[in-house]
């Protein structure tokens, strides 16, 4: 079935015409009304896919086409106006469903999908993987449009691997999968279903091309790509083999020369196997060549080779030991991947190569592609060493290949694992790690990289709760000491640089360990429960600060994180009102900011609270927003003032598309709502340009100054007619607060899911009182 996507972000249309492809459907695209005119005259289409802003005109207009046309198309708007009169417009024009940005791609890709079930509902049960096509309505399977005699099992398994192409699967997995939770069967009936299979569907059943073993791992079916010479319909990858002894080559096919861009095989021979490493890959080989005790279970390895027009060539090499004229040698098999991890493995390089955390990068097939310094600490291999190696060659974790196909399972679900496991180090001895991997999707929606963070951690609870108890202890300590200092750092007017707030930031300083930041100890405050009194000590510091700057006639307000555990504290509002009372702050001149998880966490309380607030005087403001799971019903019932732009989106706008399409929506959602919007994280004039261009106009960061003590930060001049945030013009209704939903009036929606969570996922969890 076909499908037209009328969309004026060009990274919108890829990665929902990826996600459409994937699937099976034939995708058009337009960036514009009169390329989507083009496009309806030169064809007709089942399902339409239309934004209702465009370059040159409305989404509607391309609607009137459409329906002038007598197209019975299946009609889908998105918009980032939640506004009932827009939506009616639409309806009344002819459109069949109505969606509102931020918006999930997969989403609204799974309404398409939807539509296609109803309108060609036996083409919505084919599978194609190259010439393999797997009716699931019919039950039957044709390579080369040759049916294959299948038995039911042996159908069950292709038609498993055939949904998921690309993908590893262990043997434990599809016994699960395919043969039932409860199978009582030894792992060698995969193995024997897969020969089988195998003597039907590859042209050599000895070399397959299309079922892939991965060894150690399991099997994929393996997606043709389309971008190689070798690659396209009806074949695998781009293959060759080369032999060598010692790390000269004596026999080559003619498919490794053309990788190397070599026209004869013969040229090869005699060379030395490292010649055609490219510089960053020739210590990690030769360290590879002289390991003395290979793997028990020798995987494939990820290698960067060097072509003869001194462009890289990224393969896949399965290695085996042979016999070379009565000398031992070995044999290499090259398949020829893509190498999509060179930008992030930079990235990973230049960036986070220093932070505590152990960051590893590998493909869908965990072969290692950035090994950072903190995992070289943690496991003691050194990344040259490891890179390009199977993740299982260098640490172990779960049962082996069970605990990866495992974590893949999940991922494949999720896109992200979370959990607590045992890594074996290089030396032998076994670590605990708390790991959080994450499913990386390119601007095509497609799956390229998975990213780990492990942290290490104490192996028994009993050792972490000493832990917990010693943090809460020398917590409270500190605050009977006064040893904890608020930090504050200007929000300013992105047009003029003026001040407008200051922003509150807890820091510690320790007697023993020196000036703390708050990632050091906020997560403890929080377990403990310590966080309810240093949050006090925070918001009443920052209130009698701002009072003596606004004394002083600089008239600013001030913003002071609130975690979950405060707003579920029974005396919040009461310690809030006392603040403002001592401190003489008018309640106007205080902005408390909730994180996205903090509202969640529970509906009722945290509804109740700020209403409380509200009614006080003091404003709302959600904090890293876009990052957890709030919902648009509470930015329209709760009475919520503004919004603040996690920096993880601020970092890329200008750049990178998502991340612009991200905060342009934001902008938008905050303009229609009537809330402030406050981009946090800004650190270059790019950003601070781009911000504007979008018509952002009040932000923060190190661009601007950096959190300090109240004695040395940057208010700016002291004048009373320097403007606040709450002195704006706003509209009338602005400081309304609205009447109390109840919790079944509450529908969670996922801000997190703005466009780019296609492509990465941002940890929601945020500590408060911290910057």
């Amino acid at each position: 079935m076909s499908a037209l996507i009328v969309e004026g972000v060009p990274g919108i249309r890829r990665i929902l015409r990826g996600q459409l492809r994937d699937r099976g459907m034939d995708v058009t695209t337009a960036g514009s009304v009169s390329e989507a005119r083009e496009a309806i005259g030169r064809r007709s289409f089942p399902v339409v896919i239309v934004d209702l802003v465009l370059p040159d005109g409305s989404g509607l207009d391309v609607l009137d086409t459409l329906r002038g046309s007598g197209s019975a198309a299946h009609v889908i708007i998105t918009s980032d106006s939640p506004a009932d009169a827009d939506r009616v417009a639409a309806l009344e024009h002819g459109a069949d469903d109505y969606v509102v940005k931020p918006l999930l791609l997969r989403q609204l890709a799974a309404r398409v999908l939807a539509v296609r079930r109803i309108v060609d509902p036996a083409n919505d049960a084919r599978l194609h993987i190259g010439t393999v096509l797997v009716d699931l309505r019919a039950r039957e399977a044709r390579v080369d449009d040759r049916l294959l005699d299948l038995t039911d099992k042996e159908f069950d398994l292709l038609a498993y691997l055939a949904a998921r192409p690309g993908h590893t699967f262990s043997k434990a997995h599809l016994l699960r999968a395919v043969w039932g939770a409860d199978a009582d069967l030894p792992a060698r009936t995969v193995a024997d279903h897969i020969r089988q299979l195998r003597t039907k569907i590859e042209d050599d059943a000895s070399r397959p091309r299309i079922l892939r073993t991965v060894r150690g791992s399991g099997y994929r079916l393996e997606q043709p790509d389309p971008d190689h010479p070798d690659g396209g319909a009806g074949s695998g990858p781009v293959a060759g083999s080369i032999v060598h002894v010692q790390g000269r080559i004596v026999k080559a096919d003619q498919a490794a020369a053309s990788l190397l861009g070599f026209d004869v095989a013969g040229e090869l021979v005699g060379r030395q196997i490292f010649e055609f490493a490219t510089p960053t890959e020739m210590e990690p080989a030769r360290l590879r060549m002289a390991e003395t005790e290979p793997s028990p279970r020798p995987r494939t390895q990820l290698i960067d080779l060097e072509h003869t027009d001194g462009t890289q060539v990224s393969v896949e090499v399965a290695s085996e030991p042979c016999l070379w004229r009565g000398s031992s040698g070995e044999r290499l098999r090259f398949t020829h991947v893509p190498d999509v991890s060179a930008r992030l493995r930079r990235l990973v390089t230049g960036v986070l190569s220093e932070v505590t955390d152990a960051v590893i990068i590998t493909d869908l097939h965990f072969h290692v592609r950035s090994w950072n310094t903190a995992a070289e600490r943690l496991y003691g291999w050194r990344e040259e060493e490891v890179l390009g190696r199977h993740m299982l060659d260098v640490l172990q974790w779960g049962d082996d290949a069970q605990g990866v196909a495992a974590t893949w399972e999940d991922l494949e679900i999720s896109e992200r694992w979370r959990g607590q496991s045992q890594h074996i180090t290089r030396d032998g001895s076994v670590i605990g790690v708390l790991a959080t991997t994450t499913l990386l999707r390119d601007d095509d929606g497609g799956p390229v990289l998975i990213v780990s963070v492990n942290r290490p951690v104490p192996d028994a609870v009993t050792s972490r709760q000493v832990q917990d108890a010693l943090d809460d202890e020398e917590i409270r300590l500190g605050l009977q000491n006064d040893e904890f200092e608020v930090y504050f750092q200007p929000v300013v007017a992105l047009a003029d640089g003026s001040v407008l707030a200051m922003e509150a930031l807890a820091r510690w300083n320790h007697p023993k360990r020196g000036l703390l930041a708050p990632d050091s100890f906020i997560p403890a405050a929080e377990r403990s429960g310590a966080i309810v009194e240093l949050g006090s000590v925070v918001l009443e510091t920052a209130c009698i600060q701002t009072a003596e700057w606004q004394r002083a006639g600089h008239a600013i307000d001030v913003t002071v994180n609130v975690s979950a555990r405060q707003l579920a504290d029974p005396e919040f509002v009461d310690r809030t009102s006392a603040a403002l009372t001592s401190s003489g702050l008018d309640a106007d001149s205080l902005w408390l900011e909730v994180t996205e998880t903090s509202l969640v966490e529970e509906v009722d309380r945290a509804g109740e609270v700020l209403f409380r607030l509200a009614e006080l005087g003091v404003n709302i403001a959600i904090d890293d927003f876009g990052t957890g799971w709030a919902s648009l019903t509470y930015l329209r019932s709760f009475p919520v003032h503004a919004l603040k732009i996690d920096r993880s989106f601020v970092a890329g706008v200008g750049r990178n598309l998502n991340d612009t399409a991200i905060v342009r929506s934001v902008l938008s959602l905050g303009g229609d709502l009537d809330l402030f919007v406050i981009a946090e994280g800004i650190e270059t004039v790019a950003q601070q340009k781009a911000l504007q261009k979008l018509g952002c106009t009040i932000g923060q960061g190190f661009l601007f100054a950096r959190p300090s003590p109240a004695s040395t930060a940057s208010i700016g001049e002291q004048q009373s007619t320097l403007p606040t945030l709450t002195s704006r013009p706003r509209s009338p209704h602005a400081r309304r607060v609205p009447s109390r939903p109840t919790v079944d009036s509450v529908r969670h929606l996922s801000t997190a899911q703005i466009l780019a969570a296609e492509t990465r996922q941002i940890d929601p969890r945020r500590s408060s009182a911290s910057d």
